[in-house]
């Protein structure tokens, strides 16, 4: 088997080896999440909030034909 051509490899959390093997990868805003949860504790926002994840292309993955 081959990647991508046979087989997508997706990592999460878009990790430095995702990006050193360029591998597709999930990310998730990180940052926003721990801002918003230190808003929670300090009770300045709602409590509850979705983060929508980002698909960050590379080439161990492929569009399916």
């Amino acid at each position: 088997y081959t990647i991508p051509d046979d087989l997508s490899v997706i990592s999460v959390d878009d990790t430095i080896l995702a990006r050193v093997y360029g591998i597709t990868s999930v990310a998730h805003a990180k940052n926003r999440i721990g801002e918003y949860a230190a808003m929670q504790i300090l009770s300045e926002c709602p409590k509850s909030k979705i983060f929508d994840p980002v698909l960050v292309e590379r080439a161990s993955a492929k569009a399916v034909e």
